[in-house]
């Protein structure tokens, strides 16, 4: 069984028109798709010493997900806030708790050293041992979404696997910017484009992959979902193809159920967090009906 830990970014998503919340963030979710697709997993990352925190935690562990350095610490877990509308969300707001206090000490380190894989985003906080890790021999793969910034566009030569998101590109460019991502260094390039599908480049051939028909009731997590079935995939055989089409069916199967990875429960909707967030919003109401058909993978 191939081994993959995944380090960084949590947090509960708060769907304030729908007064729920699930476990989520990137890295997080990416764990427990990783861990579905049949591969053993471990989170590492910084919760609250809060009600959000044991309700995460609890999902992980329901999971499969190895916790041993799911750090919890004094504070409250991080909360990202969505509007669902007719199966889109739409992120309003975050507060970022205590996530960001994570840190790779010696220990954490030695331990990744024991996985085959290693998986961050943007959020994870981590960036400055990419290099290093990178220089160790591991294999690294990195979400840099929409929104990276130059210092880690710069991370480029020390990655394995780098997923962009194509909702801000213009797809008749898409070969141009995969091929420009790829020479700067990482191994291979994969770029989605929601209901486009998505296109992977190893220096050598590009490689396309429709999307999925799903019933779709919201897609947010579809992008970890994709990038957790396309790493299971690609550690187990080596080929971009069938990663690609292992990613599209984990990010199908995303979109016809609430939150990342499930396990929903009621939110306190005076928390003054909350409240902070939603004031003035206008929230809609999300009517589960409205699942429908369409494409499923979703770019971010």
């Amino acid at each position: 069984m191939v081994s993959i830990a995944a380090i960084g970014d949590n947090c509960i998503d708060v769907y304030t028109n729908l007064r729920q919340g699930f476990p989520g963030g990137g890295a997080l979710n990416f764990a427990v798709h990783a861990r579905r697709a049949g591969a053993q997993t471990a989170y590492v990352g910084v919760i609250g010493i809060d009600a959000h925190g044991d309700w995460m935690a609890d999902a992980l562990n329901a999971e499969g997900v190895e916790t041993k350095y799911l750090q919890r610490v004094q504070g409250p877990t991080a909360l990202a806030f969505v509007r669902l509308v007719d199966g889109e969300r739409t992120f309003i707001g975050s507060d970022r708790g205590v996530r960001e206090q994570l840190r790779v000490a010696p220990e954490i380190d030695g331990y990744l050293a024991g996985f085959d894989w290693i998986h961050t985003t943007l959020d994870g906080r981590v960036d400055a041992s990419i290099p290093a890790w990178h220089r160790a021999g591991r294999k690294i793969s990195y979400d840099f979404s929409h929104r990276a910034k130059p210092e880690q566009i710069a991370l480029l030569p020390h990655i394995t696997v780098a997923f962009f998101s194509g909702q801000h590109s213009d797809p008749a460019r898409a070969s141009e910017e995969l091929a420009a991502y790829q020479c700067l260094g990482a191994r291979v390039v994969v770029m989605t484009f929601g209901e486009n599908g998505s296109i992977a480049f190893d220096g050598a051939r590009e490689y396309h992959q429709p999307a999925l028909r799903a019933q779709v009731v919201d897609t947010l997590g579809a992008g970890d979902a994709f990038q957790a079935g396309f790493i299971v995939e690609y550690l187990k055989t080596g080929a971009i193809d069938a990663a690609l089409s292992a990613g599209a069916a984990r990010a199908a199967a995303v979109c016809e159920h609430y939150g990342a990875f499930g396990y929903a429960y009621a939110v306190d909707m005076t928390d003054p967090r909350v409240v902070r967030q939603t004031a003035d919003r206008g929230q809609p109401t999300a009517n589960p009906s409205t699942a429908r058909q369409k494409s499923s993978l979703r770019s971010g």
